[in-house]
């Protein structure tokens, strides 16, 4: 069954709506800053950009499909 365009942007929205990046120090356990939804993307945006030009490395030319990733699974402590 494939989903229609439609249903998969408003899944891509509910995801937008639902991320959450903090911003905290070693030491501190609190939430000062949260950021939301677009401005979350955003900032990881901006983030990734400058740390590729910081590394002064050429930009990848692969798709998504072909990052060179891999996933591990979460291990309890």
């Amino acid at each position: 069954m494939t989903d229609t365009e439609a249903e998969r942007k408003a899944r891509a929205d509910e995801r937008r709506k639902a991320m959450k990046i903090r911003f905290t120090t070693l030491d501190d356990e609190t939430d000062p800053w949260p950021v939301y939804g677009v401005e979350a993307i955003s900032l990881v945006t901006r983030l990734t950009r400058d740390a590729w030009n910081l590394a002064r490395k050429p930009w990848p030319t692969y798709d998504r499909e072909n990052m060179p990733v891999r996933c591990l699974p979460h291990l309890e402590d």
